[in-house]
């Protein structure tokens, strides 16, 4: 039995417990965690970290060691979290005002990084590269080499999402899709399609969720040769706010028509059974 986790905004977390021939159906409420915003995933082994503004909770990193039965908060508590990524045992936390955290120990203790104020609205890490999107002045896209012992703006953009293919690097946000073919130092815009919120890859194919505010086409992007084309596969009109690869499963959560899955590469879409906002996926 293979398991998928996912959140929405705003009321609860999801949790997926079928065959994963069947993944189409049968969705229930994980325990122990009930309201609030559920606004980033992230795992480590068959551990989950969520970043949870909760209501009668407190804002925070919880943990689960379980498959969802029941959560714990870190030590990193009362900061908004709006992003997660993982190498290895370490854990990489964006907060909103206080800049990045990390952890070396699955999140049972919490440092700050240099990078240690600012509203910080997207994280991806690459080797001992961060990438860190600060979203109140001076702004910007910046970058830590050194494992956040020392930061330097390297893309003057608003991205809202950042995906990591290798050395390869994609950033998506309101004026495009960027490519970094150096783990981030250095920058093109690949692609003029804009309003990204979200990316997901395998191999060298790179999907990306659209949202059409305040104009465009939302819907599901697709590149098969590493950024330089993208074609639009499906969901026409639907704001995508989380994208997972899964196997041969592709999920895309939308903002108000619930979860869809794809079989075949984004070719078809089936609209699964939970008709919630997806704001963020995972799988273990």
């Amino acid at each position: 039995m293979k398991k998928l986790f996912t959140s929405f905004a705003l009321i609860v977390v999801i949790q997926l417990s079928v065959s994963i021939d069947y993944c189409v159906c049968q969705w229930e409420q994980c325990e122990g965690i009930y309201g609030g915003h559920f606004e980033t995933f992230a795992t480590i082994e068959n551990t989950i970290f969520s970043g949870i503004e909760c209501y009668g909770h407190g804002y925070g990193i919880y943990v689960s060691t379980n498959n969802g039965s029941n959560w714990n908060q870190t030590t990193l508590n009362n900061k908004r979290v709006s992003a997660l990524s993982t190498r290895g045992n370490n854990i990489f936390a964006a907060t909103w005002g206080e800049g990045v955290y990390m952890s070396t120990n699955k999140g049972a203790n919490w440092t700050h990084t240099l990078l240690n104020n600012g509203y910080i609205g997207t994280l991806a890490v690459n080797g001992n590269n961060i990438l860190a999107m600060r979203v109140d002045e001076p702004g910007g896209l910046y970058l830590s080499t050194n494992n956040g012992e020392s930061w330097s703006i390297t893309l003057n953009s608003s991205i809202r999402c950042i995906a990591v293919n290798g050395n390869n690097i994609f950033a998506g946000g309101t004026s495009g899709i960027f490519f970094s073919a150096n783990n981030g130092v250095n920058w093109i815009l690949q692609s003029n399609i804009s309003y990204i919120y979200c990316f997901a890859t395998r191999g060298d194919t790179i999907f990306a969720g659209r949202n059409n505010w305040p104009n465009g086409s939302a819907g599901v992007f697709i590149s098969t040769n590493n950024g330089s084309n993208w074609t639009q596969i499906g969901l026409i009109n639907k704001n995508i706010s989380s994208l997972l690869t899964f196997g041969k499963y592709i999920f895309a959560g939308t903002e108000s028509n619930g979860l869809y899955l794809s079989t075949n590469n984004g070719t078809n879409w089936t609209q699964t059974s939970l008709n919630k906002y997806v704001s963020s996926l995972t799988a273990l």
